[in-house]
């Protein structure tokens, strides 16, 4: 990523929509290799550190993962994941959208919102989390005995002899 500091071309967008001359924003060309995203990482091990993702990177990502998960404009997924992290930004929302899919976002994780929006909303059919997520989502339906028969793909569970 420091290569290209100072070098990124930003796009301004008139959020009101009263722009009255949208020719004037430039046109930008867009390739393979054109950064997409700037990610940082957690800094586990000292600072974070900038990791750049390349259109080619997501679009490779996206693809694998569509045909891994047969992703399709019939599914509906709800969103719990936090955008700041490549598993809500590319997983769980540009793999839908690339696919004509829905996705209903949840601000915040709660397990019994991401259970009412199960039992209230039968459209949703796929659900990604991480471990902690999944530990209570099985509390919460231990408590309640909900049948989730309807869900058609739930991901990302991860088993661990720890």
């Amino acid at each position: 990523c420091q290569a290209i500091a100072g070098q990124i071309p930003v796009i301004y967008s008139d959020f009101n929509g009263n722009s009255a001359h949208p020719d004037e924003y430039p046109t930008v060309a867009i390739t393979d290799d054109t950064i997409a995203q700037i990610l940082f990482t957690s800094g586990t091990t000292g600072a974070p550190k900038a990791v750049c993702l390349s259109h080619g990177n997501i679009q490779a990502q996206v693809r694998s993962l569509t045909e891994a998960w047969q992703l399709s404009a019939h599914d509906h997924i709800l969103h719990c994941l936090p955008l700041h992290h490549i598993h809500g930004t590319i997983n769980a929302l540009e793999c839908p959208l690339w696919n004509g899919a829905s996705v209903t976002f949840v601000p915040k994780f709660d397990a019994n919102l991401v259970w009412d929006h199960f039992l209230t909303d039968k459209t949703i059919n796929v659900f990604m989390g991480v471990p902690t997520m999944y530990s209570m989502l099985i509390d919460a339906y231990d408590r309640v005995q909900i049948n989730v028969a309807f869900l058609r793909v739930v991901f990302d569970i991860y088993c661990s002899d720890e």
